[in-house]
């Protein structure tokens, strides 16, 4: 339990710091191409996995060459 309230006093700065009012994000057209190119990555990763997971990937259930599925 003090641990916990150790970890816990030890984020409080952090979390202060990070509610700061008034700072204006002045990210460039640079870095917002640079996270769509990032979701891009991770959707073309996510997306194959999902497919197979539902049953829509071609082929499943067809036979082979051999006759076996």
């Amino acid at each position: 339990m003090v641990a916990f309230m150790g970890t816990l006093a030890g984020l409080a700065p952090v979390t202060a710091g990070a509610a700061e009012a008034g700072k204006v994000d002045k990210s460039g057209v640079v870095v917002w191409i640079f996270l769509g190119l990032c979701a891009l990555i991770v959707a073309a990763q996510v997306i194959p996995p999902l497919l197979r997971r539902l049953g829509l990937s071609r082929g499943k259930g067809k036979p082979g060459r051999d006759g076996k599925p």
